[in-house]
């Protein structure tokens, strides 16, 4: 659908770009995207890079919510 695909565009960018605030939004929103679509396996995908983008940053903040998220999807 077309939010994914401005989201991919996005984080592609920012991939690009090295922006990696960017690529976890990015990565975020496609996640959530994803779990509005009731497709738990890719939703689940990008909350993990989500997380994995925040932890590299060492943001507690953004790994909570990513970590908040991947929990919602695995009570679903």
């Amino acid at each position: 659908d077309k939010a994914v695909e401005y989201y991919v565009n996005s984080s592609k960018m920012d991939e690009e770009l090295n922006d990696l605030d960017g690529m976890a939004a990015s990565y975020n929103n496609i996640g959530l995207l994803y779990w509005g679509q009731n497709n738990l396996k890719r939703a689940a995908e990008y909350f993990n890079m989500t997380l994995d983008v925040f932890t590299k940053l060492g943001k507690k903040k953004g790994m909570a919510g990513a970590l908040s998220n991947l929990g919602g999807i695995a009570y679903s």
